[in-house]
């Protein structure tokens, strides 16, 4: 029976900031502070502080709500606008006294713990906004286990490395760290809660020890700035040996056969840690010691370079073994829809993912559907940017009733030096490109239009204007002399592009040929007028310069051509007489 605060405190009922301002207040929200940091966290380092765990208004309202008694607080203190507009430092120090009085009897160090967890406020990045989930031990134990798991060894060669070099498999703790999954949290757990997690949750599989004296940082952390500390934790799987083995026997093909593309995972399952708890109990028969090797998720087509990761309800899971990845493509099909989950898997979670639809699909599927719904998206997007050209030009005609003059040619090289330095843009110097390879990038491809079309020489491409999956691209060149030079290239000796990173092409017959188009009238306007203007300018006075010095080339070597003519013709003369 939990006893009122007013037992704990004093004789008689008090208001938060009488009983916090009394002297055997405050030596009992002291006392009841210490007790609780080594209640919840036993021999960790890591205390929590009771004032950090009620800093803002959010955990108030969670506080009142948990803690039933309604001798704590008075119902006109709870509702009394002044008291909730006290200066922070009043308000949180007089509701802690009254929560720690309260924990003190009921010893609810639970909730204190997950309170904690919950709610600790954030870096001042917002009202209200409180800090990434803190990982549970178990999941704690999931993450290393994954940092460790035969594909992370077997896909790491300094891991590996370090484990067959280290004395009898030992490595730094800390290490594991700067490895997926643990390097995607923004807060990582420290080396203490790691190894009370692995401890108490993984000893079977997993050892920890703790060095009493590091030795040099620079070898222990590498360089890699950490805290000061006074030892340090080493890690191995009591199975090492064995683990190293099976690395040097496995080959790619053999992890593509143990992976599989799960979709629509439960909500709650939706992290590292969830998916890899989620997939253990869909095998709860028969399953080895590490399932699940490694969990990815792929990016979505909206995230932005370096960005982790979340989860978005699918993920590619490797197994430990090709029967458990059989077992789940069987008991979960991906165009059958279960409505009865396998009598095989534990209940609650088949029953969780009957309700959301998961089901499953090999890996060799996915690949195949994957390149089916990237080639449609391009389809749609090519379909897209062409009618969204039509719609500009068809505005661009309705919005002048003046006749516009026809395009521009393509200059030869002699003629491109009349260009007038107040040009909004140089024309016959764009590009339009087909059929390149969707995985590629700009730099490969500035490397294969530059060797195929110009050779060891001076390359003439000014810029590749590529998006990421595409196609298509546009490439800008520096005169028009070069466009004519890389459009007959391509014209008179055609290439593919095989794959993402071809960037010297190739002649077979298996891929689509590189098409090139020379882009002019209205659709060039269009394209440069989205240009900025500083680039536009500086494109026309590359333009002029170089086709300056194209026409003084062509100049010097027609003077001495007539040059050599002449004394020729002198020659003759002089002979007949």
């Amino acid at each position: 029976m939990a006893l009122p605060i007013s037992t704990c405190v004093g004789t008689q009922p008090q208001t938060p900031m009488a009983v916090y301002t009394s002297v055997q207040g405050r030596s009992q929200l002291e006392g009841t502070t210490a007790k609780l940091n080594a209640l919840a966290l036993d021999d960790s380092p890591m205390q929590i502080s009771v004032q950090q765990i009620f800093r803002n208004h959010v955990l108030y309202d969670n506080v009142l709500s948990a803690l039933t008694p309604a001798s704590m607080i008075a119902e006109s203190e709870r509702t009394d606008p002044a008291f909730r507009l006290k200066p922070k430092r009043q308000f949180d120090e007089s509701l802690i006294m009254l929560v720690c009085a309260h924990l003190r009897e009921q010893q609810l160090v639970g909730f204190l713990v997950s309170a904690a967890s919950r709610g600790v406020p954030s870096n001042n990045k917002g009202k209200g906004k409180l800090l990434e989930h803190t990982l549970t031990e178990e999941e704690c134990v999931v993450m290393v286990s994954l940092s460790l798991s035969d594909h992370s060894i077997w896909s790491d060669p300094d891991l590996r490395r370090m484990i067959d070099e280290s004395e009898e498999g030992w490595i730094p703790l800390n290490y594991l760290g700067s490895l997926p999954p643990l390097s995607s949290l923004s807060s990582r757990p420290l080396e203490t809660v790691l190894a009370k997690s692995i401890r108490g949750h993984a000893s079977d599989i997993l050892e920890v020890r703790m060095r009493v004296t590091s030795p040099s940082r620079s070898v222990w952390y590498g360089k890699h700035k950490m805290e000061d500390e006074a030892g340090g934790y080493e890690i191995r799987r009591k199975d090492w040996e064995a683990a190293l083995e099976t690395c040097r026997n496995f080959t790619r093909q053999d992890w593509e056969l143990r992976t599989v593309y799960m979709e629509n995972i439960p909500l709650q399952y939706r992290t590292i840690p969830g998916i890899f708890l989620f997939t253990t109990k869909l095998l709860s028969k028969g399953q080895s010691a590490l399932p699940v090797q490694k969990i990815l998720l792929p990016p979505h087509h909206h995230d932005h370079p370096g960005d982790h990761p979340k989860c978005k309800g699918f993920a590619l899971v490797t197994l430990a073994r090709t029967q458990d990845a059989e077992r789940l493509l069987e008991q979960w099909p991906w165009d059958v829809w279960r409505s009865i989950p396998p009598l095989e898997c534990d209940s609650s979670t088949a029953e969780d993912a009957v309700k959301f639809g998961f089901r499953t699909l090999s890996k060799s599927r996915w690949d195949v559907l994957k390149e089916e719904y990237l080639a449609y998206r391009h389809k749609l997007l090519a379909i897209i940017t062409q009618e969204e050209v039509e719609q500009q030009l068809a505005a661009t005609e309705d919005s002048t009733d003046v006749r516009r003059s026809p395009p521009p040619p393509t200059l030869p090289a002699a003629e491109v030096s009349v260009l007038d330095a107040s040009a909004p843009f140089p024309p016959g110097c764009l590009v339009f490109v087909r059929n390149i390879h969707p995985d590629t990038n700009k730099t490969t491809l500035r490397t294969l239009f530059s060797a195929h079309a110009f050779g060891s020489g001076a390359s003439g491409l000014d810029y590749v204007d590529f998006n990421k999956g595409m196609e298509t691209c546009y490439l800008r060149l520096a005169t028009a002399s070069h466009t004519g030079i890389l459009e007959e290239a391509f014209r008179t000796r055609p290439v593919a592009q095989m794959q993402g990173l071809d960037s010297t092409g190739s002649l077979s017959s298996s891929g689509k040929a590189i098409s090139i188009e020379i882009v002019d009238g209205t659709r060039e306007e269009i394209y440069w007028s989205k240009v900025p203007e500083k680039v536009r300018r500086e494109a026309v006075q590359k333009a002029i310069s170089l086709s300056s010095t194209q026409s003084a080339d062509y100049g010097n070597a027609q003077d001495i051509h007539d040059s050599t003519e002449g004394k020729r013709k002198r020659k003759r003369r002089k002979h007949n007489s």
